[in-house]
C-alpha cells in the first residue's frame, strides 16, 4: 500500500518490487532504475514476465482486496 501511495504502479510493477524487496521509493525516476533494471523487462512486457512470479498471487490478492474495500481506484491510462 505504500508503494501504491508512492506512484501510479501497474500490478506487475508491485510484484516486481516485491520480488526486489523494494518499499520505498524515494523519486519516480528510482521506479524506474528498480524495476525496470535489466535489458529484458520493459513496460511492454512486464505483465507477462510477472504471471510467473512467486510473489504474483500475494501480490494479485492483495491489489483485489484493496480494490473491493474501495482504498484503491483503478485508473485505465
Amino acid at each position: 500500500m505504500s508503494l501504491a501511495r508512492q506512484a501510479l504502479l501497474s500490478t506487475a510493477e508491485l510484484i516486481r518490487c516485491m520480488e526486489k524487496d523494494i518499499h520505498f521509493l524515494p523519486t519516480e525516476e528510482s521506479i524506474l532504475e528498480g524495476v525496470y533494471d535489466d535489458p529484458d523487462t520493459t513496460s511492454d512486457n512486464i505483465s507477462y514476465i510477472m504471471q510467473i512470479s512467486p510473489q504474483s498471487q500475494t501480490v494479485t490478492l492483495a491489489v483485489a482486496n484493496l480494490y473491493l474495500r474501495q482504498q484503491i481506484i483503478f485508473e485505465r491510462i
